[in-house]
Protein backbone atom coordinates (compact mmCIF):
# COMPACT_ATOMS: atom_id res chain seq x y z
CA UNK A 1 0.00 0.00 0.00
CA UNK A 2 2.87 2.41 0.82
CA UNK A 3 4.62 1.66 -2.46
CA UNK A 4 1.45 2.36 -4.48
CA UNK A 5 0.87 5.66 -2.64
CA UNK A 6 4.45 6.79 -3.46
CA UNK A 7 4.00 5.81 -7.11
CA UNK A 8 0.68 7.65 -7.29
CA UNK A 9 2.24 10.71 -5.67
CA UNK A 10 5.11 10.65 -8.21
CA UNK A 11 2.69 10.33 -11.17
CA UNK A 12 0.50 13.13 -9.79
CA UNK A 13 3.53 15.42 -9.41
CA UNK A 14 4.75 14.70 -12.96
CA UNK A 15 1.24 15.28 -14.37
CA UNK A 16 0.98 18.58 -12.51
CA UNK A 17 4.40 19.64 -13.79
CA UNK A 18 3.37 18.84 -17.39
CA UNK A 19 0.12 20.82 -17.03
CA UNK A 20 1.94 23.87 -15.63
CA UNK A 21 4.46 23.72 -18.50
CA UNK A 22 1.65 23.71 -21.07
CA UNK A 23 -0.02 26.71 -19.44
CA UNK A 24 3.27 28.61 -19.39
CA UNK A 25 3.78 28.03 -23.13
CA UNK A 26 0.26 29.16 -24.02
CA UNK A 27 0.61 32.20 -21.78
CA UNK A 28 3.88 33.27 -23.43
CA UNK A 29 2.34 33.21 -26.91
CA UNK A 30 -0.61 35.37 -25.84
CA UNK A 31 1.68 37.86 -24.10
CA UNK A 32 3.79 38.29 -27.25
CA UNK A 33 0.74 39.08 -29.39
CA UNK A 34 -0.67 41.43 -26.76
CA UNK A 35 2.63 43.30 -26.37
CA UNK A 36 2.87 43.78 -30.17
CA UNK A 37 -0.59 45.35 -30.22
CA UNK A 38 0.13 47.46 -27.14
CA UNK A 39 3.38 48.77 -28.63
CA UNK A 40 1.53 49.88 -31.76
CA UNK A 41 -1.16 51.52 -29.62
CA UNK A 42 1.60 53.38 -27.75
CA UNK A 43 2.29 55.30 -30.98
CA UNK A 44 -0.83 57.36 -30.16
CA UNK A 45 1.16 58.95 -27.31
CA UNK A 46 3.65 60.36 -29.83
CA UNK A 47 1.13 62.42 -31.79
CA UNK A 48 -1.35 65.23 -31.21
CA UNK A 49 -4.86 65.66 -32.60
CA UNK A 50 -5.01 65.67 -36.40
CA UNK A 51 -1.63 64.03 -36.78
CA UNK A 52 -0.45 60.66 -38.02
CA UNK A 53 2.73 58.70 -37.38
CA UNK A 54 3.81 56.29 -40.12
CA UNK A 55 6.96 54.20 -39.62
CA UNK A 56 8.22 56.76 -37.11
CA UNK A 57 7.51 59.87 -39.21
CA UNK A 58 4.96 62.33 -37.77
CA UNK A 59 2.72 63.94 -40.40
CA UNK A 60 0.13 66.70 -39.98
CA UNK A 61 -3.27 65.84 -41.44
CA UNK A 62 -4.92 68.56 -43.51
CA UNK A 63 -8.15 69.20 -45.40
CA UNK A 64 -10.10 66.94 -43.08
CA UNK A 65 -13.69 66.54 -44.27
CA UNK A 66 -16.45 64.56 -42.58
CA UNK A 67 -19.65 63.81 -44.50
CA UNK A 68 -22.55 62.00 -42.86
CA UNK A 69 -25.35 60.16 -44.63
CA UNK A 70 -28.11 60.21 -41.99
CA UNK A 71 -30.19 57.06 -41.42
CA UNK A 72 -33.42 56.90 -43.44
CA UNK A 73 -36.02 54.13 -43.47
CA UNK A 74 -33.95 50.92 -43.78
CA UNK A 75 -30.69 52.78 -44.49
CA UNK A 76 -28.59 52.79 -41.30
CA UNK A 77 -26.49 55.71 -42.56
CA UNK A 78 -22.73 56.11 -42.80
CA UNK A 79 -19.85 58.44 -42.03
CA UNK A 80 -17.35 59.33 -44.76
CA UNK A 81 -14.00 60.72 -43.70
CA UNK A 82 -11.52 62.26 -46.14
CA UNK A 83 -8.19 63.90 -45.39
CA UNK A 84 -4.81 64.64 -46.95
CA UNK A 85 -1.57 62.86 -46.02
CA UNK A 86 1.62 63.99 -47.76
CA UNK A 87 -0.40 65.28 -50.71
CA UNK A 88 -2.38 62.06 -51.18
CA UNK A 89 -6.09 61.66 -50.48
CA UNK A 90 -7.28 59.15 -47.90
CA UNK A 91 -10.79 57.78 -47.37
CA UNK A 92 -12.58 55.98 -44.55
CA UNK A 93 -16.21 54.83 -44.71
CA UNK A 94 -17.98 53.64 -41.56
CA UNK A 95 -21.57 52.54 -41.09
CA UNK A 96 -23.16 54.82 -38.49
CA UNK A 97 -24.09 51.89 -36.12
CA UNK A 98 -20.31 51.41 -35.62
CA UNK A 99 -20.21 54.71 -33.69
CA UNK A 100 -18.34 53.89 -30.47
CA UNK A 101 -17.48 50.32 -31.54
CA UNK A 102 -13.82 49.28 -31.50
CA UNK A 103 -13.02 47.33 -34.68
CA UNK A 104 -10.19 44.78 -34.65
CA UNK A 105 -8.33 45.59 -37.88
CA UNK A 106 -6.74 42.12 -38.05
CA UNK A 107 -10.18 40.49 -37.93
CA UNK A 108 -12.80 43.15 -38.76
CA UNK A 109 -16.10 41.38 -38.29
CA UNK A 110 -18.61 44.23 -38.34
CA UNK A 111 -21.80 42.56 -39.50
CA UNK A 112 -23.72 44.16 -42.35
CA UNK A 113 -22.33 47.66 -41.82
CA UNK A 114 -20.12 49.58 -44.20
CA UNK A 115 -16.42 49.52 -43.32
CA UNK A 116 -13.76 50.60 -45.81
CA UNK A 117 -10.38 52.23 -45.35
CA UNK A 118 -7.83 53.52 -47.84
CA UNK A 119 -4.67 55.38 -46.97
CA UNK A 120 -1.80 56.61 -49.12
CA UNK A 121 1.60 57.83 -48.08
CA UNK A 122 4.31 58.82 -50.52
CA UNK A 123 5.69 55.25 -50.40
CA UNK A 124 2.77 53.01 -49.49
CA UNK A 125 -0.86 52.42 -50.33
CA UNK A 126 -3.14 50.15 -48.33
CA UNK A 127 -6.86 49.54 -48.44
CA UNK A 128 -9.49 47.24 -47.04
CA UNK A 129 -13.18 46.83 -47.87
CA UNK A 130 -15.19 44.60 -45.55
CA UNK A 131 -18.44 42.99 -46.68
CA UNK A 132 -18.79 40.59 -43.78
CA UNK A 133 -18.05 37.70 -44.09
CA UNK A 134 -15.97 38.71 -47.14
CA UNK A 135 -13.27 41.33 -47.45
CA UNK A 136 -10.83 42.70 -49.98
CA UNK A 137 -7.52 44.18 -48.89
CA UNK A 138 -4.29 45.29 -50.49
CA UNK A 139 -0.85 46.68 -49.66
CA UNK A 140 0.77 48.29 -52.69
CA UNK A 141 0.43 45.61 -55.41
CA UNK A 142 -0.10 42.68 -53.02
CA UNK A 143 -3.69 41.45 -52.70
CA UNK A 144 -4.86 39.58 -49.60
CA UNK A 145 -7.67 37.23 -50.56
CA UNK A 146 -10.57 37.45 -48.13
CA UNK A 147 -8.29 38.42 -45.25
CA UNK A 148 -7.09 41.62 -43.62
CA UNK A 149 -3.94 43.46 -44.66
CA UNK A 150 -3.33 44.12 -40.93
CA UNK A 151 -1.55 41.80 -38.51
CA UNK A 152 -2.88 43.82 -35.56
CA UNK A 153 -4.58 47.10 -34.79
CA UNK A 154 -7.80 48.82 -33.86
CA UNK A 155 -10.09 51.55 -35.13
CA UNK A 156 -12.83 53.48 -33.35
CA UNK A 157 -14.86 56.54 -34.22
CA UNK A 158 -17.22 58.52 -32.04
CA UNK A 159 -19.65 61.21 -33.08
CA UNK A 160 -21.37 63.34 -30.47
CA UNK A 161 -23.15 66.69 -30.57
CA UNK A 162 -19.73 68.30 -29.88
CA UNK A 163 -17.32 66.57 -32.26
CA UNK A 164 -16.31 63.68 -34.47
CA UNK A 165 -13.24 61.67 -33.48
CA UNK A 166 -11.41 58.86 -35.26
CA UNK A 167 -8.51 56.96 -33.71
CA UNK A 168 -6.71 54.19 -35.55
CA UNK A 169 -3.46 52.32 -35.03
CA UNK A 170 -2.00 49.14 -36.44
CA UNK A 171 0.70 47.06 -38.02
CA UNK A 172 0.32 46.09 -41.65
CA UNK A 173 1.36 42.67 -42.90
CA UNK A 174 4.39 44.29 -44.55
CA UNK A 175 5.43 45.42 -40.99
CA UNK A 176 4.67 49.13 -41.57
CA UNK A 177 3.28 50.72 -38.40
CA UNK A 178 0.98 53.71 -38.10
CA UNK A 179 -1.39 55.56 -35.82
CA UNK A 180 -3.51 58.66 -36.19
CA UNK A 181 -6.03 60.80 -34.34
CA UNK A 182 -8.66 62.96 -36.00
CA UNK A 183 -10.82 65.42 -34.09
CA UNK A 184 -13.34 67.57 -35.98
CA UNK A 185 -15.78 69.98 -34.28
CA UNK A 186 -19.46 69.27 -34.94
CA UNK A 187 -19.93 72.59 -36.75
CA UNK A 188 -17.49 71.37 -39.43
CA UNK A 189 -19.37 68.09 -40.10
CA UNK A 190 -21.36 68.03 -43.35
CA UNK A 191 -24.72 66.24 -43.55
CA UNK A 192 -26.08 64.86 -46.81
CA UNK A 193 -29.78 65.20 -47.60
Amino acid sequence: LTLNFKAMKKHFFLSLLAAVSCLAMVSCGDDDKSSDSNSTKALLNQISENQMIYNGQVIDLSNVEINVRPPQEEDVGAHYVDFIVSGNSCRFDFGTPLNGVAVDLANPRIGEYQFAIMLDTKDTHFSMDVFDPEMYSQINDVDYENTSCFSDGSSIFTHTDKEFTLTMYGTLKNNDTFAFKLVVPENEVNYWN
